[in-house]
């Protein structure tokens, strides 16, 4: 790509302390042996994508105060994650298909629900009965690393944490299945509908209901649920979907599989902005919304528990990492993409 024709990267305000956790390298290959046991990488796709995805890295910023058990447990869940959405939702197989997706997402519920037992396995023969056999074995592989992952976090979970963590992988399902049926229908929502559909599709609620969980310690439910702690997490969530839509732009506009399903896209095609203006547009509500986190998450700190405080810290560990992950990562191809990197 010509220079000239190159975006200028928006600065992004993050006013958080940069950490990151010693085992970065060796939990990324304890993953990959994870994913290849049970089948997750013979897509030679998907195994080039987790390579480039440094999920190794990724976790370990933005879980710096984690127990190595805990970081190789998360940067595994993250794996499986990403193969869920990359070889089933988004550009995956079921990816334009919200009822089929919706049905694949049931039985994943059912494993997660009951991880330990056999009573879900004719709802996933059912599922996927018409299926080509390439499908079948991704979703018996997949079946198969949904009970381990949830069998091996139930095991340092207490019932309160495990469910927290159920609901949450839940609400992003429902976002990919939101997303499909954008997908499905080639255009992209209103602003104000995208802005709650992101914090869907972004994950970042199950990431922060595991934070807790990697680094051994347990928020008090009373104090998790609280509306405040509610609406920070929706803050973390907007914050960095919009900061991964920023990255991602200009990638997702030059896939030609599936429509733009980003902030930037949605003022281009609904309030005619030019994909700079859009860009610092984002970028602008991005930094507004850092702002009203620190003012809320001051008022939160008041009276909070000693793990409460180390969940707040936590937040800004969230928000932190995946910016400084995606600055780097490969993925998003920024040196390609954009100008002014060294500005952010």
């Amino acid at each position: 790509m010509n220079t000239m024709n190159k975006l200028m990267l928006p600065r992004l305000n993050y006013p958080f302390v940069a950490e990151i956790h010693s085992r970065s390298s060796q939990v990324e290959d304890g993953m990959v042996r994870w994913m290849v046991g049970f089948g997750l990488l013979a897509d030679p796709d998907l195994a080039r994508a987790i390579q480039f995805g440094r999920f190794g890295e990724f976790t370990s910023r933005e879980y710096p105060t984690a127990t190595d058990d805990g970081l190789q447990l998360i940067t595994d869940i993250f794996g499986w994650l990403f193969a869920l959405d990359d070889m089933v939702g988004d550009t995956g197989m079921f990816g334009q298909s919200p009822a089929h997706l919706s049905r694949f997402f049931l039985w994943v519920r059912e494993i997660m629900d009951r991880s330990s037992s056999t009573q879900h396995d004719a709802l996933g023969a059912l599922i996927i009965e018409n299926c080509t056999i390439e499908q079948v074995h991704l979703c018996q592989a997949l079946g198969s690393a949904t009970a381990n992952i949830w069998q091996r976090m139930e095991a340092c979970c207490s019932p309160p944490q495990y469910m927290r963590c159920v609901e949450a992988a839940t609400y992003y399902f429902f976002g990919l299945i939101w997303e499909a049926g954008w997908h499905s229908l080639r255009c992209t929502p209103s602003a104000t509908e995208y802005l709650v559909g992101r914090r869907f599709t972004t994950a970042t609620p199950f990431g922060l209901a595991l934070q807790d969980v990697a680094a051994g310690y347990e928020v008090p439910p009373m104090e998790y649920h609280r509306i405040d702690i509610r609406e920070l997490n929706a803050l973390v969530t907007l914050i960095t979907a919009l900061c991964n839509d920023i990255f991602s732009f200009p990638k997702e506009r030059d896939e030609p599989r599936v429509i733009a399903l980003n902030f930037p896209a949605v003022l281009i095609e609904h309030e005619g902005a030019r994909a700079q203006e859009a860009l610092e547009r984002t970028a602008q509500l991005h930094n507004q919304l850092i702002e009203q986190y620190l003012t809320l998450e001051a008022a939160a700190r008041h009276g909070a528990s000693p793990q409460l405080l180390r969940f707040l810290a936590a937040m800004r560990s969230k928000m932190r990492g995946h910016y400084d992950w995606a600055r780097h990562s490969p993925r998003y191809r920024l040196e390609h993409y954009f100008t002014g990197l060294d500005m952010t």
